[in-house]
Parts: C-alpha cells; sequence; structure tokens
C-alpha cells in the first residue's frame, strides 16, 4: 500500500485505497471489526462495476487481515470474509480455506452448531457466506436456529432488552435463502 497515493487524484486505484486505508486505520481499536466494513467495501466496489483489479487487490487484503476469533467483533467479520470468498469464486485458493476452517470452528463452539456466538447477526452474516459457498447443508442447521427465534410478531429476543431493526433486516435476508 506504501507505493499507492492515497491522497490526491481521482482514478479508481486512488479511490479503492483510500477507501480501504480509511476504513482500516479508522478501526484501528476494533481490529475485530475491520472484515465486517471492509466486506462492504467489496461488494460495493462489485456492484458498481469497479475496475476487477481492484476488486482483486480489495479480495487479496480482505483475506489477509488478521482476526482472532476471540477479537470483539469476530465472528461477524469471519461470517462476512467467508460470504466475499464465496462471491469471490476463491473457494478453491489456500488462504479463503483457512476462513471457511474459522467459520467452522465458530460453529463448533456453539451447542449443536446450531448459531454463532447465539448471536442473530452473526448467525445470519454465516448463513450468507455459506451460501455464497453453496454450502445449503451447512446453512441449514442455522437458518433453522434462526426461524426458531423469530416470534410471531416478527421480534427477535435480544438480551439487552433492546430491538435492532438492523439486526432483524439481517436475519430477514438469510432467511431469503431458504
Amino acid at each position: 500500500m506504501n507505493d499507492r497515493n492515497t491522497t490526491d487524484g481521482d482514478t479508481a486505484v486512488v479511490i479503492s485505497d483510500g477507501m480501504w486505508n480509511r476504513i482500516y486505520n479508522g478501526r484501528a481499536g476494533i481490529p475485530g471489526i475491520r472484515g465486517w466494513d471492509l466486506a462492504f467495501l467489496y461488494k460495493a466496489l462489485v456492484r458498481m462495476d469497479w475496475p476487477q483489479a481492484e476488486i482483486d487487490w480489495v479480495f487479496a487484503k480482505l483475506v489477509s487481515l488478521p482476526i482472532t476469533v476471540t477479537d470483539e467483533y469476530a465472528d461477524v467479520s469471519i461470517a462476512h470474509v467467508v460470504e466475499v470468498c464465496g462471491l469471490h469464486g476463491a473457494q478453491t485458493q489456500a488462504n479463503p480455506l483457512l476462513w471457511r476452517s474459522a467459520i467452522e470452528g465458530l460453529l463448533t463452539t456453539e451447542a449443536a452448531g446450531k448459531s454463532i456466538s447465539s448471536s442473530h447477526q452473526a448467525t445470519a452474516y454465516a448463513v450468507m457466506g455459506l451460501n455464497a459457498w453453496g454450502d445449503e447443508a451447512g446453512a441449514g442447521p442455522l437458518l433453522e436456529w434462526l426461524e426458531s427465534e423469530v416470534g410471531i410478531d416478527g421480534s427477535l429476543p435480544e438480551s439487552d432488552g433492546y430491538e435492532y431493526f438492523e439486526i432483524m433486516g439481517e436475519v430477514l435476508q438469510a432467511l431469503l435463502m431458504r
């Protein structure tokens, strides 16, 4: 990244690098969340039909992020990176396989492998990630758990007593994968 100009210019290269650096540096205090935020950058660049070389550059940086499963927000970040690997068609590359192993490791820490961190949000993103990999069987138990958590009024139980509409939307996205 040192050989790129992140402050001047308006080319795709400069803009991609600038966005990456801004997000990466802005999340220095919460390194576990970087994968989450930077996966959104990847998806945005794809949807904006950005030059493939820049999409590939962001992807390579994303899968090389050091995220430890014990980091705050690591569960959601890992699920996002797994999804991006599937979207990028990188299931057979060595680094993405490490991410796939990481999500499996998160699953095995939960009772019967039905949720990730007992979190609706992390589980919803894991479903989207596994589906992007074509792993519908792996996503099945997670989907069942999410479905069982949705109340008759469409609500989700939250441990802190607050209702998070963002999370409800993420769960709905995952349930649409069924």
